[in-house]
C-alpha cells in the first residue's frame, strides 16, 4: 500500500491509498470533529479528476491539462496499432502523472515536460516514448539504482515505433532489414526488432524488468 498523509491544525488527515484492487485508486479524507464524549470522523471519497478520450488504448489527462488530449489519443492509437499487428497487447488506458497521486500499476503512464502540459500537440517521438512505458513499475521511482536495462529497452521500443510512424521519413527511405548507416536504426526497422519487441514489451508491461534481454 502506498500512502502519504498530511496533518493540519484542524485535525484533518488526507490519505492517498492504493486499494486492494490494483486499478483502484482510493482517496480517503478523514476529518476529525470535536464532539462531546470523543471525536467522530466524517469520511468522503475524492478521486483525482481525469478527462479521457480514445479507446484501446484510452488516454486520460488530469483536469485542467487537457489541451493535447485529442492529438495525443490519435497519435497513441496509430502507434499502438503497430504493436497490435505484432500480437502485442498494450494497456487499456494510459494516465497522466499527477504529483502526489500513486500511479496505477496496471496502466500506462504519461510523464509530461513542463512545455508539454499546455501544448496543443505532442510530437510522434514523445508519443512513442509514452507507449514504451506500459506500466508505472515501482522500480522506475526507486531512490536507489534505476533499472538501466528497462530504460534502454524503452528507448529501443520507442525508436522502433517512431521509425515506423507516419511522422518519420526514415522508414519510407530505408526498407526493413536493408541496412542503414546507423546500425541501431537499421535494426529497429528490421524483423529482428519485431521479434524482440514481442518478447520484451510484455515484460515492461508486467514489470518483469530483470528478465529483459537487450539485443546489444
Amino acid at each position: 500500500m502506498l500512502m502519504s498523509a498530511y496533518f493540519s491544525p484542524v485535525k484533518s488527515i488526507s490519505i492517498w491509498a492504493l486499494g486492494s484492487a490494483p486499478a483502484v485508486l482510493l482517496v480517503v479524507s478523514l476529518i476529525a470533529l470535536d464532539n462531546v464524549g470523543g471525536e467522530r470522523f466524517r469520511i468522503a471519497d475524492v478521486a483525482p479528476g481525469y478527462v479521457c478520450d480514445g479507446a484501446a488504448p484510452r488516454v486520460c489527462l488530469a483536469e485542467g491539462t487537457t489541451r493535447p488530449l485529442k492529438p495525443l489519443a490519435k497519435g497513441l492509437a496509430e502507434q499502438a496499432g503497430m504493436l497490435s499487428q505484432l500480437g502485442i497487447q498494450v494497456p487499456d488506458t494510459f494516465y497522466q502523472e499527477v504529483p502526489g497521486v500513486p500511479a496505477k500499476l496496471d496502466a500506462g503512464l504519461f510523464i509530461f515536460t513542463v512545455d508539454e502540459v499546455n501544448a496543443s500537440d505532442i510530437s510522434a517521438d514523445r508519443i512513442a516514448s509514452f507507449l514504451a512505458m506500459p506500466a508505472a513499475c515501482p522500480a522506475y521511482f526507486s531512490p536507489t539504482t534505476p533499472p538501466v536495462k528497462a530504460l534502454r529497452a524503452q528507448g529501443l521500443i520507442a525508436m522502433g515505433l517512431f521509425e515506423r510512424s507516419s511522422a518519420s521519413s526514415t522508414f519510407a527511405q530505408v526498407a526493413p532489414g536493408s541496412g542503414s548507416a546507423d546500425p541501431v536504426q537499421g535494426w529497429v526497422t528490421s524483423n529482428a526488432w519485431n521479434e524482440w519487441a514481442k518478447a520484451t514489451y510484455p515484460k515492461l508491461k508486467s514489470c518483469d524488468l530483470d528478465s529483459i534481454d537487450l539485443p546489444f
